[in-house]
């Protein structure tokens, strides 16, 4: 989410300024701040009038991120969309390449998925490679070994997900994709109301 403070007390003296906006980040709470607006939205003359040119640009630019909050709201929600089904298709042929590496024949399948488990970094990568996956995707291997170890998750039993069911999921997903974001463009191109 954008953080943009609006100090509206930008008519007071450069020192003044300098110092809100210095301390704009503090106040925040957070290590950068995107865009600081320093306006005077009093309707009226301005106190500094050299300052004039910048308030009413910046006055604008207020206007103009407030206008565009629902489509940005609705493009963020498709983003959080891809990137759990980004979430799920990851994790899908995580699953199904660790439940293939045991056959009915493994004697030791506990010790198996152990070692397994041990290499994650490595499987990652391959995967990755495979199947043109960003490693960012997977899961955090401590976090995904510990869960199936406090869980008592045999990697065996899993289903496998076969390549026709991933190729399904990644026609569905891109068309809806593409549908939303048309969606999305098309509610913005509709007239907005004044300020």
């Amino acid at each position: 989410m954008r953080r943009c403070p609006a100090l509206s007390q930008g008519e007071q003296s450069e020192a003044e300024a300098d110092e809100c906006v210095r301390c704009a980040g503090n106040v925040v709470r957070t290590p950068e701040v995107l865009r600081v607006f320093v306006a005077s939205m009093i309707d009226g003359d301005y106190t500094h009038d050299k300052m004039a040119d910048l308030f009413d640009r910046e006055r604008n630019s207020v206007i103009n991120d407030l206008k565009s909050l629902p489509r940005d709201t609705r493009i963020r929600r498709i983003n959080e969309t891809v990137k759990r089904w980004r979430a799920v298709k990851t994790h899908a042929i995580l699953c199904t390449h660790l439940a293939s590496k045991f056959s009915w024949m493994s004697f030791s399948k506990a010790d198996d998925q152990v070692t397994l488990l041990a290499g994650l970094e490595k499987t990652y990568k391959e995967l990755a490679r495979r199947h043109n996956l960003n490693v960012g995707d997977f899961p955090d291997p401590a976090i995904f070994r510990r869960t199936v170890r406090e869980a008592n998750i045999q990697v065996w039993d899993w289903e496998q997900t076969d390549e026709q069911e991933l190729e399904a999921m990644e026609k569905a997903m891109t068309d809806t994709i593409h549908e939303l974001l048309a969606l999305a463009e098309e509610k913005c191109d509709a007239p907005t109301e004044e300020l």
